[in-house]
């Protein structure tokens, strides 16, 4: 699996259906959201784990038809999101997992992050472009299919 980045892997991103991150968007989406997950990999000191991708349209039509929460317009089909987990993931280190990306922000570390969800088994975070104010999307998932539909 060629490396997109120094921790992360083209193959990670491939959708749950098998279709491949495009390969047209790596530069310009993939490779930015890499870095992301590399600098938040480096100050977390271990692995990490991506658990969800790229989602290929058709997967996230059929996600949404199983849930309604699961977002329209999710960053996961546009290739500028992951859900991402500490291995191993326990409540405990991804709640810990969620501070260390929160103080990044805080910190400005993460210039490119969009949008950053919390879940109680992973952590979403995406590189869509921030909102005019500078400000960017959060929220509090309780799970699969709890993403913010805006």
């Amino acid at each position: 699996m060629p490396l997109v980045s120094k921790h992360f892997a083209y193959g990670e991103f491939t959708s749950h259906d098998g279709v491949p991150y495009p390969v047209d968007w790596i530069n310009d989406r993939l490779q930015p959201l890499c870095e992301m997950l590399d600098a938040i990999r480096e100050l977390w000191g271990g692995p990490i784990h991506v658990v969800s991708g790229y989602r290929s349209p058709e997967y996230n039509e059929r996600l949404r038809a199983r849930s309604s929460g699961v977002a329209e317009h999710s960053q996961h089909p546009q290739g500028r999101a992951a859900d991402i987990a500490p291995v191993p993931a326990t409540r405990e280190s991804v709640l810990r997992l969620a501070a260390v990306i929160d103080g990044m922000i805080a910190a400005g570390k993460l210039p490119l992050v969009g949008g950053f969800g919390r879940y109680p088994s992973w952590c979403h975070v995406d590189v869509r472009p921030r909102h005019s104010n500078g400000e960017i999307a959060r929220w509090d998932g309780a799970g699969f299919g709890s993403e913010p539909v805006a």
